[in-house]
């Protein structure tokens, strides 16, 4: 993947979408590894427009949803974005702004929706800790 390299060799100037990061995590097997962990690097950059960042990622989780193969690992996804979006960055705030993304996006999938949500409050909840 092009884009992948591009990010390793540390261009700043990248767009990167949900179908993207999801074609990454298809050819990741399903888990936050290779490509998809390369390009979530994008979400780190202090250049990020991070609004723009947190719609995609509520994007991709719902698209992650529709097509991966066992709903649990969905769950796996989560962690590591969370960790690229909030890098020197307020959590809570991001935190709270993705939690209104999935609830607006999941509106018809409650039980996916309550389990995503579940997972970014214990993610707030420990940087609140460390």
């Amino acid at each position: 993947m092009c884009l992948a390299k591009l990010v390793e060799l540390n261009h700043r100037d990248i767009v990167i979408n949900a179908s993207v990061l999801a074609i990454a995590a298809r050819l990741s097997y399903w888990k936050p590894v290779g490509y998809f962990s390369v390009l979530i690097k994008c979400f780190s950059y202090e250049t990020t427009d991070i609004s723009t960042a947190i719609n995609g990622v509520g994007e991709l989780l719902h698209k992650l949803y529709l097509e991966i193969p066992l709903p649990q690992q969905l769950d796996n996804f989560v962690t590591p974005l969370l960790n690229a979006l909030t890098y020197g960055r307020p959590s809570k705030e991001i935190c709270d702004t993705l939690k209104k993304q999935i609830a607006q996006r999941f509106h018809l999938l409650q039980p996916q929706s309550d389990r995503i949500i579940s997972i970014i409050d214990a993610y707030d909840k420990s940087k609140l800790i460390v």
